[in-house]
């Protein structure tokens, strides 16, 4: 009597066995659900572990304008040091990116060294208030993958013009001796350090003394100076014009503007009346 329901236990055993073997064997099949995401997670991972190629940048100290026969800036030489590495070792393309614009202008194979190049005027940018140009190049090292790596540098011109007319740069310092209580103390001497000739006619001078009012001082002719400061040349003063290595003393005159005992610390503006803007505004103490 018990031999057919064993029969039956063994039986139904049997295809538990048979039906458990069979779903197990479901994960041992290839997913292609499953395998489609672990080539992409493949994929992904190498791109995650690309490298960009790595610069560096440095200026060279010397910078040279070149200009016109009207003495108009039209380009300045530079030289720039690089250096760049990639950890693939599959640089394709290097080089300057002059205006910016995402493209090598200037092209390099070696792996660091000193390039020069031109920047033209038209990638230089005027400062609102302070009369320089400053311009930007990217250097730009793109690797097989299209990964790029890339530094900018930004370079302040130390010349600056509009139109024809060059802005000069001044320097500004005690006249030396002490000033006293009398009203014809020497008190800055200002010099033209770089720039071209700029004609007296379209110059003024401006000092403000311990941040009074400004006052203009006349130049001092030989006719006679009616402001309370006068400016006595020194250098070439044989001509009509300012030139790189001449300069002014800056006199009191009938008027006690730094009183002895004091430090007078005096801003000179300089002007180009003509055009209406300022070229240089040089400070000092005098004492």
């Amino acid at each position: 009597m018990n031999h057919p329901l064993r029969a039956i236990n063994v039986l139904t055993f049997s295809l538990l066995l048979i039906l458990t073997g069979c779903m197990g064997l479901v994960p041992e099949e290839a997913d292609p659900v499953g395998d489609a995401d672990a080539e992409d997670t493949g994929t992904s991972s190498s791109a995650m572990h690309a490298n960009a190629p790595v610069v560096s940048l440095n200026w060279n100290s010397v910078v040279t304008d070149n200009r016109n026969a009207t003495g108009v800036l039209e380009s300045v030489t530079m030289s720039v040091y690089h250096a760049a590495v990639d950890a693939d070792g599959d640089i394709v393309e290097m080089g300057y990116d002059l205006d910016l614009d995402g493209t090598i202008d200037v092209n390099v194979t070696a792996m660091h060294g000193w390039t020069t190049f031109n920047q033209t005027s038209a990638n230089f940018i005027e400062h609102p208030t302070d009369h320089v140009n400053v311009t930007t190049v990217a250097f730009i090292a793109r690797d097989s993958t299209g990964l790029a790596g890339t530094q900018l540098i930004s370079e302040v011109v130390p010349v600056w013009w509009t139109g024809t007319t060059l802005y000069a740069i001044f320097d500004a310092e005690d006249a030396g001796g002490d000033v006293t209580t009398g009203t014809d103390d020497n008190l800055v001497r200002v010099t033209m350090t770089q720039g071209s000739d700029i004609n007296w006619a379209s110059v003024s001078v401006k000092i403000s003394v311990n941040n009074d009012a400004p006052i203009t001082c006349d130049r001092d002719s030989g006719d006679g100076v009616d402001t309370d400061c006068m400016l006595v040349e020194f250098g070439d003063s044989s001509d009509d014009v300012w030139s790189v290595g001449d300069g002014v003393t800056i006199v009191e005159n009938g008027q006690d503007l730094c009183t002895a005992g004091a430090s007078c610390s005096i801003e000179v503006t300089i002007t180009d009346v003509r055009l209406g803007l300022t070229m240089d505004q040089p400070s000092t103490v005098a004492q």
